[in-house]
Protein backbone atom coordinates (compact mmCIF):
# COMPACT_ATOMS: atom_id res chain seq x y z
CA UNK A 1 0.00 0.00 0.00
CA UNK A 2 1.07 3.34 -1.22
CA UNK A 3 1.32 5.90 2.25
CA UNK A 4 1.31 9.82 1.41
CA UNK A 5 3.64 11.66 2.88
CA UNK A 6 2.45 14.87 4.38
CA UNK A 7 3.45 17.91 6.86
CA UNK A 8 2.85 17.36 10.74
CA UNK A 9 1.01 21.51 10.75
CA UNK A 10 -1.30 19.68 8.12
CA UNK A 11 -3.18 17.40 10.39
CA UNK A 12 -2.38 19.01 13.88
CA UNK A 13 -1.78 22.21 15.63
CA UNK A 14 0.36 23.36 18.36
CA UNK A 15 -0.84 25.50 20.79
CA UNK A 16 1.70 27.21 22.91
CA UNK A 17 1.59 27.45 27.25
CA UNK A 18 0.72 30.26 28.76
CA UNK A 19 3.05 32.20 31.31
CA UNK A 20 2.36 33.56 34.73
CA UNK A 21 4.41 34.63 37.65
CA UNK A 22 5.35 32.34 40.56
CA UNK A 23 3.25 34.64 42.85
CA UNK A 24 0.35 34.05 40.80
CA UNK A 25 0.21 30.41 41.76
CA UNK A 26 -2.45 28.74 43.49
CA UNK A 27 -2.81 25.81 45.37
CA UNK A 28 -4.77 23.42 42.98
CA UNK A 29 -8.25 22.61 44.93
CA UNK A 30 -8.63 26.30 45.00
CA UNK A 31 -11.98 28.15 43.77
CA UNK A 32 -11.53 28.02 39.98
CA UNK A 33 -7.85 26.49 39.82
CA UNK A 34 -6.50 25.57 36.44
CA UNK A 35 -3.87 22.70 36.91
CA UNK A 36 -0.79 24.66 34.56
CA UNK A 37 0.96 21.27 33.39
CA UNK A 38 5.05 21.82 32.94
CA UNK A 39 8.34 20.53 31.50
CA UNK A 40 8.40 17.81 34.49
CA UNK A 41 4.93 16.59 34.08
CA UNK A 42 5.75 15.15 30.63
CA UNK A 43 7.39 11.54 31.06
CA UNK A 44 6.15 8.75 29.51
CA UNK A 45 3.33 8.73 31.77
CA UNK A 46 1.46 12.24 32.35
CA UNK A 47 3.32 12.86 36.11
CA UNK A 48 0.09 13.58 37.92
CA UNK A 49 1.86 13.82 41.32
CA UNK A 50 3.33 17.42 41.68
CA UNK A 51 0.64 19.87 40.46
CA UNK A 52 0.50 23.54 40.32
CA UNK A 53 -2.47 25.82 39.57
CA UNK A 54 -3.25 29.09 38.16
CA UNK A 55 -6.37 31.27 38.33
CA UNK A 56 -8.80 30.72 35.45
CA UNK A 57 -8.79 34.53 34.16
CA UNK A 58 -5.34 33.21 33.37
CA UNK A 59 -6.58 30.83 30.31
CA UNK A 60 -7.43 33.56 27.43
CA UNK A 61 -9.21 30.90 25.10
CA UNK A 62 -11.18 27.60 24.93
CA UNK A 63 -8.32 26.04 22.83
CA UNK A 64 -5.27 26.23 25.51
CA UNK A 65 -7.34 23.72 28.04
CA UNK A 66 -6.18 20.02 27.71
CA UNK A 67 -8.56 17.97 26.10
CA UNK A 68 -8.53 13.48 26.19
CA UNK A 69 -5.90 12.86 23.13
CA UNK A 70 -3.79 16.28 23.04
CA UNK A 71 -0.20 15.52 23.33
CA UNK A 72 2.01 17.47 25.50
CA UNK A 73 5.17 18.49 24.08
CA UNK A 74 8.41 20.08 25.69
CA UNK A 75 9.54 22.33 23.64
CA UNK A 76 11.92 24.43 25.83
CA UNK A 77 14.15 22.08 27.38
CA UNK A 78 17.90 21.17 27.24
CA UNK A 79 18.82 19.94 24.29
CA UNK A 80 17.79 15.79 24.83
CA UNK A 81 14.19 16.50 26.27
CA UNK A 82 13.44 18.86 23.24
CA UNK A 83 10.36 16.91 21.69
CA UNK A 84 9.41 14.47 24.34
CA UNK A 85 6.23 14.26 24.49
CA UNK A 86 3.33 12.66 26.34
CA UNK A 87 -0.62 11.20 26.02
CA UNK A 88 -3.23 13.26 27.79
CA UNK A 89 -5.76 10.90 29.44
CA UNK A 90 -9.16 12.23 30.79
CA UNK A 91 -8.37 14.22 33.46
CA UNK A 92 -10.72 14.79 36.57
CA UNK A 93 -10.13 18.66 36.55
CA UNK A 94 -9.53 21.46 34.24
CA UNK A 95 -5.49 22.47 33.05
CA UNK A 96 -3.88 23.63 30.79
CA UNK A 97 0.49 24.43 29.37
CA UNK A 98 2.71 26.11 31.10
CA UNK A 99 5.16 28.04 28.53
CA UNK A 100 7.91 25.65 28.63
CA UNK A 101 5.74 23.13 26.65
CA UNK A 102 3.00 23.23 23.84
CA UNK A 103 0.05 21.46 23.37
CA UNK A 104 -0.24 19.17 20.03
CA UNK A 105 -3.79 18.73 19.27
CA UNK A 106 -4.82 16.27 16.40
CA UNK A 107 -7.38 17.16 13.37
CA UNK A 108 -8.94 14.14 14.24
CA UNK A 109 -10.86 13.88 10.58
CA UNK A 110 -7.63 13.30 9.14
CA UNK A 111 -5.09 11.69 11.71
CA UNK A 112 -5.90 9.60 14.79
CA UNK A 113 -4.56 10.75 17.92
CA UNK A 114 -3.03 7.54 19.02
CA UNK A 115 -1.00 6.89 15.79
CA UNK A 116 0.05 11.16 15.97
CA UNK A 117 1.21 10.36 19.66
CA UNK A 118 3.27 6.93 18.56
CA UNK A 119 4.88 8.46 15.55
CA UNK A 120 5.43 11.64 17.72
CA UNK A 121 7.75 9.36 20.14
CA UNK A 122 9.53 6.95 17.96
CA UNK A 123 13.04 7.59 17.53
CA UNK A 124 13.35 9.13 14.16
CA UNK A 125 10.95 11.84 14.78
CA UNK A 126 12.55 12.88 18.30
CA UNK A 127 16.25 13.27 16.56
CA UNK A 128 13.88 15.97 13.91
CA UNK A 129 12.19 17.23 16.79
CA UNK A 130 15.82 17.83 18.62
CA UNK A 131 17.01 19.86 15.20
CA UNK A 132 14.19 21.87 15.23
CA UNK A 133 15.68 23.51 18.20
CA UNK A 134 17.36 26.61 18.48
CA UNK A 135 20.01 26.46 21.42
CA UNK A 136 20.35 29.52 23.89
CA UNK A 137 22.53 28.97 26.64
CA UNK A 138 21.68 26.09 28.66
CA UNK A 139 18.16 25.65 26.78
CA UNK A 140 17.18 24.58 23.50
CA UNK A 141 13.99 26.24 22.19
CA UNK A 142 12.13 24.58 19.67
CA UNK A 143 11.04 26.13 16.71
CA UNK A 144 7.28 25.20 16.16
CA UNK A 145 7.18 26.20 11.96
CA UNK A 146 10.16 23.98 11.68
CA UNK A 147 8.29 21.38 13.86
CA UNK A 148 5.32 21.91 11.56
CA UNK A 149 7.36 20.99 8.53
CA UNK A 150 8.26 17.66 9.45
CA UNK A 151 6.47 15.13 7.62
CA UNK A 152 4.98 12.33 8.59
CA UNK A 153 3.61 8.67 6.24
CA UNK A 154 0.06 8.95 6.39
CA UNK A 155 -2.25 6.21 5.47
CA UNK A 156 -6.12 6.27 5.41
CA UNK A 157 -7.89 6.53 9.20
CA UNK A 158 -8.70 2.48 9.66
CA UNK A 159 -5.22 1.83 8.82
CA UNK A 160 -4.32 4.51 11.44
CA UNK A 161 -6.15 2.85 13.50
CA UNK A 162 -5.22 -0.12 12.97
CA UNK A 163 -1.19 0.08 13.44
CA UNK A 164 -1.96 2.57 16.74
CA UNK A 165 -3.80 -0.81 18.30
CA UNK A 166 -0.94 -3.04 17.41
CA UNK A 167 1.78 -0.70 19.24
CA UNK A 168 -0.56 0.53 22.02
CA UNK A 169 -0.91 -3.41 22.60
CA UNK A 170 3.15 -4.02 22.41
CA UNK A 171 3.69 -0.84 24.66
CA UNK A 172 1.39 -1.96 27.26
CA UNK A 173 3.36 -5.43 27.47
CA UNK A 174 7.00 -3.13 27.75
CA UNK A 175 5.29 -0.77 30.36
CA UNK A 176 4.00 -3.91 32.48
CA UNK A 177 7.83 -5.68 32.20
CA UNK A 178 9.16 -2.22 33.02
CA UNK A 179 6.86 -1.90 36.26
CA UNK A 180 8.03 -5.06 37.47
CA UNK A 181 11.12 -4.22 37.67
CA UNK A 182 10.24 -1.36 39.82
CA UNK A 183 8.34 -3.22 42.08
CA UNK A 184 11.44 -5.06 43.11
CA UNK A 185 13.25 -2.29 44.17
CA UNK A 186 9.82 -1.25 46.20
CA UNK A 187 10.02 -5.33 47.55
CA UNK A 188 13.29 -4.61 48.74
CA UNK A 189 11.90 -1.39 51.14
CA UNK A 190 9.11 -3.24 52.42
CA UNK A 191 11.58 -6.31 53.27
CA UNK A 192 13.83 -3.77 54.68
CA UNK A 193 10.72 -1.82 57.07
CA UNK A 194 9.51 -5.49 57.88
CA UNK A 195 13.04 -6.35 59.83
CA UNK A 196 14.07 -3.48 61.04
CA UNK A 197 11.21 -0.74 61.87
CA UNK A 198 11.42 2.40 60.52
CA UNK A 199 14.99 4.09 60.73
CA UNK A 200 13.55 7.31 61.68
CA UNK A 201 11.30 6.56 64.97
CA UNK A 202 13.22 2.99 65.44
CA UNK A 203 10.84 1.25 66.80
CA UNK A 204 12.31 -2.03 67.60
CA UNK A 205 15.01 -0.17 69.71
CA UNK A 206 18.00 -0.96 68.28
CA UNK A 207 21.01 0.17 69.62
CA UNK A 208 22.50 3.30 67.57
CA UNK A 209 26.06 3.86 66.56
CA UNK A 210 28.28 6.04 64.43
CA UNK A 211 29.39 4.46 61.01
CA UNK A 212 32.88 5.94 61.92
CA UNK A 213 33.03 2.80 64.26
CA UNK A 214 32.96 0.12 61.45
CA UNK A 215 35.26 1.87 58.68
CA UNK A 216 37.96 0.27 58.14
CA UNK A 217 39.37 2.09 54.98
CA UNK A 218 37.79 5.01 53.12
CA UNK A 219 38.73 7.22 49.72
CA UNK A 220 37.23 9.69 47.35
CA UNK A 221 37.53 9.11 43.72
CA UNK A 222 39.67 9.86 41.13
CA UNK A 223 39.82 13.75 39.46
CA UNK A 224 40.94 14.59 36.05
CA UNK A 225 41.04 11.05 34.13
CA UNK A 226 39.52 12.46 30.91
CA UNK A 227 42.89 11.03 28.96
CA UNK A 228 42.62 7.70 29.95
CA UNK A 229 38.87 8.09 28.84
CA UNK A 230 38.63 4.38 26.14
CA UNK A 231 35.88 2.37 24.52
CA UNK A 232 37.01 -0.49 26.89
CA UNK A 233 38.67 -1.34 29.79
CA UNK A 234 38.14 -0.82 33.63
CA UNK A 235 34.59 0.81 34.30
CA UNK A 236 34.84 4.68 35.33
CA UNK A 237 32.16 4.46 38.00
CA UNK A 238 30.63 7.63 38.18
CA UNK A 239 27.15 9.01 40.29
CA UNK A 240 24.68 7.88 37.56
CA UNK A 241 25.83 4.29 37.95
CA UNK A 242 24.82 4.34 42.15
CA UNK A 243 21.79 4.01 43.17
CA UNK A 244 19.31 2.28 45.50
CA UNK A 245 21.95 0.29 46.89
CA UNK A 246 22.80 -0.74 43.25
CA UNK A 247 25.32 -0.53 40.73
CA UNK A 248 23.56 0.37 36.97
CA UNK A 249 25.35 0.47 33.88
CA UNK A 250 22.81 1.57 31.39
CA UNK A 251 25.57 4.63 30.68
CA UNK A 252 29.30 3.16 31.66
CA UNK A 253 32.49 4.87 30.49
CA UNK A 254 35.74 3.04 30.33
CA UNK A 255 38.78 3.97 30.89
CA UNK A 256 42.48 2.91 30.77
CA UNK A 257 43.54 3.25 34.51
CA UNK A 258 47.18 4.48 34.83
CA UNK A 259 49.89 2.49 37.34
CA UNK A 260 50.07 4.48 39.73
CA UNK A 261 49.03 5.13 43.79
CA UNK A 262 46.07 6.78 42.81
CA UNK A 263 44.40 4.38 40.21
CA UNK A 264 45.21 1.41 43.25
CA UNK A 265 43.12 3.57 45.80
CA UNK A 266 40.27 3.77 43.63
CA UNK A 267 39.94 0.74 42.62
CA UNK A 268 36.61 -1.08 44.08
CA UNK A 269 36.53 -4.38 45.93
CA UNK A 270 33.87 -6.70 46.44
CA UNK A 271 31.64 -5.38 49.01
CA UNK A 272 32.62 -1.78 48.83
CA UNK A 273 30.28 1.06 49.71
CA UNK A 274 30.35 3.01 47.78
CA UNK A 275 28.52 7.10 48.36
CA UNK A 276 27.91 9.93 46.60
CA UNK A 277 29.46 12.94 47.67
CA UNK A 278 28.18 15.82 45.19
CA UNK A 279 25.51 16.66 43.45
CA UNK A 280 22.92 14.05 44.21
CA UNK A 281 23.73 13.28 47.94
CA UNK A 282 23.71 9.75 49.63
CA UNK A 283 23.00 7.55 46.26
CA UNK A 284 24.75 4.46 47.00
CA UNK A 285 25.94 0.93 46.03
CA UNK A 286 27.44 -2.25 47.09
CA UNK A 287 29.81 -3.40 44.32
CA UNK A 288 29.49 -7.08 43.43
CA UNK A 289 31.78 -9.89 42.61
CA UNK A 290 31.59 -9.60 38.99
CA UNK A 291 32.61 -5.61 38.75
CA UNK A 292 35.44 -5.81 41.50
CA UNK A 293 36.52 -9.08 39.12
CA UNK A 294 36.18 -6.84 35.76
CA UNK A 295 37.89 -4.13 37.37
CA UNK A 296 36.50 -0.72 38.13
CA UNK A 297 37.75 2.59 39.64
CA UNK A 298 35.59 5.51 40.51
CA UNK A 299 35.03 9.32 40.08
CA UNK A 300 36.31 12.42 42.27
CA UNK A 301 31.94 12.84 42.94
CA UNK A 302 31.90 9.34 45.41
CA UNK A 303 33.18 7.86 48.17
CA UNK A 304 34.68 4.62 48.66
CA UNK A 305 33.59 3.06 52.18
CA UNK A 306 35.37 -0.29 52.98
CA UNK A 307 33.60 -1.77 56.22
CA UNK A 308 34.57 -3.99 59.09
CA UNK A 309 33.34 -7.76 58.97
CA UNK A 310 30.73 -6.50 61.59
CA UNK A 311 28.64 -4.62 59.73
CA UNK A 312 26.97 -5.60 56.32
CA UNK A 313 27.54 -3.59 53.17
CA UNK A 314 24.07 -3.75 52.31
CA UNK A 315 22.04 -3.40 55.24
CA UNK A 316 24.29 0.11 55.52
CA UNK A 317 23.21 0.78 52.00
CA UNK A 318 19.84 -0.07 52.53
CA UNK A 319 19.93 2.55 55.56
CA UNK A 320 21.43 4.89 54.09
CA UNK A 321 18.95 5.17 51.04
CA UNK A 322 16.25 5.30 54.13
CA UNK A 323 14.17 8.17 54.86
CA UNK A 324 16.33 8.13 58.16
CA UNK A 325 19.33 8.31 55.97
CA UNK A 326 18.47 10.87 53.98
CA UNK A 327 17.22 13.39 56.69
CA UNK A 328 20.66 13.06 57.59
CA UNK A 329 22.57 13.73 54.29
CA UNK A 330 20.18 16.95 53.91
CA UNK A 331 20.75 18.38 57.24
CA UNK A 332 24.80 17.66 56.80
CA UNK A 333 24.26 19.51 53.25
CA UNK A 334 22.59 22.53 54.82
CA UNK A 335 24.99 23.09 57.68
CA UNK A 336 27.71 22.61 55.27
CA UNK A 337 29.51 25.78 53.80
CA UNK A 338 29.91 24.28 50.49
CA UNK A 339 27.84 21.60 49.92
CA UNK A 340 28.49 18.42 49.42
CA UNK A 341 30.39 15.60 51.89
CA UNK A 342 33.84 15.15 53.38
CA UNK A 343 34.68 12.53 55.14
CA UNK A 344 34.16 13.27 58.51
CA UNK A 345 30.64 14.18 57.45
CA UNK A 346 30.40 10.50 56.62
CA UNK A 347 32.03 9.10 59.54
CA UNK A 348 29.41 11.09 61.55
CA UNK A 349 26.75 9.26 59.96
CA UNK A 350 24.97 6.99 62.46
CA UNK A 351 22.69 4.13 61.95
CA UNK A 352 21.08 1.51 64.16
CA UNK A 353 22.63 -2.09 64.75
CA UNK A 354 20.46 -5.16 64.50
CA UNK A 355 21.64 -8.39 65.25
CA UNK A 356 24.59 -9.34 62.31
CA UNK A 357 22.51 -12.34 61.76
CA UNK A 358 19.73 -10.54 60.81
CA UNK A 359 21.53 -8.31 58.37
CA UNK A 360 22.95 -11.17 56.80
CA UNK A 361 19.32 -12.56 56.16
CA UNK A 362 18.37 -9.32 54.51
CA UNK A 363 21.39 -9.36 52.09
CA UNK A 364 20.42 -12.37 51.00
CA UNK A 365 17.01 -11.38 50.38
CA UNK A 366 18.48 -8.61 48.28
CA UNK A 367 20.83 -11.10 46.27
CA UNK A 368 17.69 -13.52 45.49
CA UNK A 369 15.50 -10.19 44.29
CA UNK A 370 18.52 -8.73 42.57
CA UNK A 371 18.62 -12.16 40.52
CA UNK A 372 14.99 -12.06 39.79
CA UNK A 373 15.24 -8.41 39.03
CA UNK A 374 17.93 -9.57 35.86
CA UNK A 375 15.65 -11.34 34.29
CA UNK A 376 13.06 -9.37 34.46
CA UNK A 377 14.94 -6.81 33.07
CA UNK A 378 16.64 -9.09 30.37
CA UNK A 379 12.65 -9.06 29.76
CA UNK A 380 11.79 -5.87 29.57
CA UNK A 381 14.80 -4.87 27.67
CA UNK A 382 13.72 -7.25 24.85
CA UNK A 383 10.01 -5.94 24.82
CA UNK A 384 12.23 -2.41 24.55
CA UNK A 385 13.89 -3.70 21.15
CA UNK A 386 10.81 -5.42 19.67
CA UNK A 387 9.04 -2.38 20.46
CA UNK A 388 11.06 0.29 18.76
CA UNK A 389 11.44 -2.32 15.91
CA UNK A 390 7.78 -2.27 15.66
CA UNK A 391 7.65 1.34 15.65
CA UNK A 392 10.29 1.33 12.98
CA UNK A 393 8.59 -1.10 10.90
CA UNK A 394 4.93 0.82 11.52
CA UNK A 395 5.95 3.90 9.79
CA UNK A 396 8.02 2.41 7.30
CA UNK A 397 4.50 0.92 5.89
CA UNK A 398 5.55 -3.04 6.80
CA UNK A 399 3.03 -3.67 9.43
CA UNK A 400 1.08 -5.76 7.41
Amino acid sequence: MTVSLVRLGDVAAFIRGITFKPEDKIEPNSTDAVVCMRTKNVQDILDQDDLIAIPQPFVKRKEQYLFEGDLLVSTANSWELVGKSCWVPKLSYQATAGGFISILRSDREKIFPRYLYHWMNSSETLHQLRYCGRQTTNISNMSLDLACDLELPLPPLLEQKRIAAILDKADAIRRKRQQAVKLTEELLRSVFLDMFGDPVTNPKGWEVKSLAEEITFMTSGSRGWAEYYSDHGSKFIRIQNVKNGQLHFNDVQYVKAPDNKEAARTKVQENDLLISITADLGRTAVVDKQTADEGAHINQHLALVRLSNAINPHFVAAYLESQGGKSQFLQLDQSAVKSGLNFDSIKSLHLYNPPFVLQKQYAAAVESVENTKVKLKDAADTSDTLFTSLLQRAFRGELS
